[in-house]
């Protein structure tokens, strides 16, 4: 059987975490030892929330992906997030570019998101753009947008998101 989440209770809509303006260097607000800033509390909330899903879920969409050989369950937020929330996204997960480095590496669920990703893009290659629905490829589109403008992804990430940007998705 295919797993998919429509069955579950959706969870009431939030608005989006307000964008926030860093205005100086000198300022307050704390900082990685690399000098990024050190992500807030909601923010890392949600991060953990996008890792637990990730571990959880990308073992059964890889099922999905290699029996069906196309996307048939909802799922795209956690393959592919972005600095949005998706609108029918659950946990209503996003990345930002302060929470990315946290989705690598041990206690994360890179393996299996690495898994699912490289998968589509062989999808993606073989049978093209209709392997993911017409409803999704707005947020392919922000996904490859978002990651492009990432430094220090990891080599497997990188070769995803050039794979991506070899076709033409719509912004929406």
């Amino acid at each position: 059987p295919t797993h998919t989440l429509s069955a579950r209770a959706h969870p009431p809509r939030r608005p989006p975490p307000p964008l926030r303006l860093r205005i100086a260097m000198d300022s307050e607000e704390p900082m990685e030892s690399d000098g990024t800033p050190t992500p807030d509390r909601e923010d890392q909330r949600i991060l953990e929330r996008l890792i637990a899903q990730q571990k959880e879920e990308c073992p059964h969409i890889f099922k999905e992906l290699q029996t069906c050989g196309r996307k048939e369950g909802h799922w795209i937020w956690w393959v592919c997030p972005t600095e949005m929330p998706g609108l029918c996204d659950p946990i209503e997960s996003y990345a930002t570019r302060e929470t990315v480095p946290g989705l690598f590496g041990e206690g994360t669920g890179e393996e299996e998101w690495r898994k699912v990703l490289e998968l589509i893009c062989d999808l993606l290659e073989e049978k093209g753009m209709d392997v993911l629905p017409e409803n999704d490829h707005g947020r392919i589109h922000y996904f490859i947008k978002f990651w492009k403008g990432l430094d220090d992804l990891p080599d497997w990430m990188s070769s995803c998101i050039q794979r991506f940007d070899k076709f033409d998705w719509p912004p929406r």
